[in-house]
C-alpha cells in the first residue's frame, strides 16, 4: 500500500529553467483563462486534512482531501482521487490534464512521479528528450525523491513550457515554468502520450 508520501510531488528539485525570449513564435495549446490561476483543475481547493485544514499553504506529507484525520476511521485512502493520485499533486493534475485534452486516462499504477517515465515507456509510450505539446516531462530523480511531472502546452524549438501542480509544495497552480533540452534541468525524458491515441496494455 502506498501513501500519499509516495504519490506526491515536491517542488524542492533544483530545476534549471530556461526563460523563452520574448517575440519568437511558439507551438503550444489553447490557453483557457481560469479563475485564481487553477489551471482548470476541478480539485484545486481540496484542503489539507491535517490539522489546521487549510486550503492554502503547505500540507503534512501532501495530504489535500477531502476528509479530516480527525474522522474515525480515517486513512491516507482518503488523499487519492479517482484518476488514483494525490489530490492537488503534480501526478493527479497531469493525469487530470492528460484526459481533458487528448482523452487518454491514464493507469492508476504509476505511483510517485519518478516512476511514471519509466512506466509509462514499459507500456509501450514513445519518448525522447524533445519536447513536444501534449507531453508529459518528467524527471525521475529529485523531489525529495519523488520526482515531478508536469504537461507541456507549448514549444519553442527545444524549449518546453509547462503547465503544473505543487511546485512550490503547496499544491498551487503554476505555468510559468520552462526548460530547454541539454540544459542541466531538462526533465528525464517527454513521454509522447498523444503520439498513439488510446493507452497501449499495461504491463506487468
Amino acid at each position: 500500500m502506498f501513501t500519499s508520501r509516495v504519490l506526491a510531488c515536491s517542488a524542492r528539485c533544483a530545476f534549471v529553467l530556461a526563460l523563452v525570449c520574448g517575440g519568437l513564435a511558439v507551438v503550444g495549446s489553447p490557453r483557457l483563462a481560469f479563475a485564481a490561476d487553477t489551471g482548470g483543475y476541478p480539485d484545486w481547493n481540496q484542503p489539507c486534512e491535517h490539522a489546521p485544514y487549510l486550503s492554502t499553504g503547505t500540507c503534512a506529507y501532501y495530504d489535500w482531501g477531502p476528509v479530516r484525520d480527525t474522522t474515525p476511521g480515517w486513512t491516507e485512502a482518503t488523499t487519492y482521487s479517482s484518476r488514483g493520485y494525490g489530490y492537488r499533486n503534480c501526478t493527479d493534475y497531469v493525469a487530470w490534464k492528460i484526459e481533458q485534452v487528448l482523452g487518454v486516462a491514464l493507469p492508476h499504477t504509476l505511483r510517485s512521479a519518478n516512476t511514471w517515465g519509466p512506466r509509462l515507456k514499459a507500456d509501450g509510450y514513445s519518448y525522447d528528450t524533445n519536447p513536444r505539446v501534449g507531453d508529459i516531462a518528467a524527471w525521475n530523480s529529485g523531489g525529495d525523491g519523488f520526482g515531478h511531472v508536469a504537461y507541456v502546452y507549448a514549444v519553442n524549438g527545444k524549449v518546453a513550457s509547462l503547465d503544473e501542480y505543487n511546485v512550490a509544495s503547496t499544491g498551487s497552480f503554476t505555468s510559468n515554468r520552462t526548460t530547454a533540452s541539454g540544459s542541466a534541468g531538462q526533465p528525464s525524458e517527454y513521454v509522447h502520450i498523444k503520439d498513439i491515441g488510446p493507452p497501449p496494455p499495461l504491463s506487468t
